[in-house]
């Protein structure tokens, strides 16, 4: 039997999916309670979950390529698919229609995976495909072998990784958030935690984090809007942008950036205390407070690195490198010194500014 398309929409703040109403005799029906676990496996097909439903399980295949059958044990309901034989062409849409406050375990070898609003813990798996979850108040774990992942606000951990590449796009999490993609950006409204954050080539946005952040990009630049507490970023082309925002200025925590070509930005609070080291191309390290030039290790400062610096320089010869040939280190504190901040990019420029 076939079931009218639900449409999802999607407001600027808020990923919202409203889906159109299900005529109320599906093909097959299980009973399950509030607290519940629904299991699907699907050798192929595109996952449709709405989340309006009340007591019990309704669901539907599209096409006649997938036998599937349902086991209703209680509390669990396993619905699993079975191809006929050959590739499954068109990937049939798999209709499921459950209570919000069901937990969702879902596998698909093949296809997207949409999700309304929900009330308890999802785990998604695709083999190949987008993946588009609504608000949810559990925890979350979303894996696709290549697709993009997209969730609205979580109330608790999140866990998305798109291994083959796309981009991945989170709202408010109340938790701790892991991302990870071999390509693709990766953006973050807030989070409590940002514990790793990895792409293999692709920018990344992360508007607000209260505690600390991990993340690299190996081609991409880094923006932070503010970050609350330690800050460790690096990326191997592209620039890094941080504005630091402790919860308490006197909390210890640090900061490492590391770019190898691009520009690093650090914003930090004029009351904070802190230990400061950067490291730039040539003179390129520009500060709103003084900072103090160290010679490189076993060199003079500006002196070619292959030349003996005990070496006698007949009168009126001297040795100077081109401000773009050497790196330069500058250190510094600010009121008194404590939380160390290090900063380097190999080719580039470092700045630091300072906020009230």
């Amino acid at each position: 039997m076939r079931i009218a398309n639900k449409i999802p929409k999607a407001s600027t703040s808020v990923l919202v999916l409203i889906f159109c109403l299900i005529p109320p005799a599906l093909y097959a029906r299980c009973p399950i309670p509030a607290n519940g676990t629904l299991e699907v496996v699907a050798p192929a097909g595109n996952l449709i979950i709405d989340t309006s439903g009340t007591d019990g399980v309704d669901w539907d295949v599209t096409g006649n390529q997938i036998s599937a059958k349902q086991s209703c044990n209680g509390s669990v309901v396993h619905i699993e698919g079975t191809a006929s034989g050959g590739a499954v062409r068109p990937i049939p849409d798999w209709h499921i229609k459950v209570p919000r406050t069901v937990i969702l375990d879902l596998v698909t070898h093949a296809g997207s995976i949409t999700i309304g609003n929900s009330d308890s813990k999802i785990n998604a798996r695709t083999g190949g495909g987008d993946v588009l979850v609504g608000n949810v108040n559990g925890e979350m774990s979303i894996m696709s072998r290549a697709g993009n992942i997209r969730a609205g606000d979580i109330g608790s951990n999140a866990d998305i990784r798109s291994s083959e590449g796309g981009n991945l796009v989170l709202g408010n999490v109340k938790g701790e958030v892991t991302a990870w993609t071999l390509a693709g950006d990766i953006t973050i409204s807030s989070a409590q935690k940002v514990a790793s954050a990895i792409t293999g080539g692709g920018n990344m946005l992360i508007s607000r984090v209260f505690g600390s952040f991990k993340g690299k990009s190996d081609a991409g630049s880094i923006r932070i809007l503010e970050a609350g507490s330690s800050v460790e970023a690096t990326t191997g082309s592209g620039s890094i942008y941080l504005k630091l925002v402790p919860n308490r200025q006197s909390g210890e925590l640090h900061v490492n950036l590391e770019a190898g070509t691009g520009d690093i930005q650090l914003w930090l609070p004029t009351g904070m205390k802190a230990d400061i080291q950067a490291t730039a191309q040539g003179s390129q390290i520009h500060s709103d407070f003084p900072l103090v030039a160290q010679a490189p290790r076993g060199s003079i400062r500006g002196l070619p690195s292959n030349i003996d610096p005990g070496i006698k320089v007949p009168p009126g010869m001297t040795f100077a490198a081109p401000p773009s040939s050497f790196q330069t280190t500058e250190t510094g504190q600010r009121n008194g010194g404590g939380n160390p901040i290090h900063l380097r990019t190999t080719v580039g420029k470092v700045e630091i500014k300072l906020f009230n």
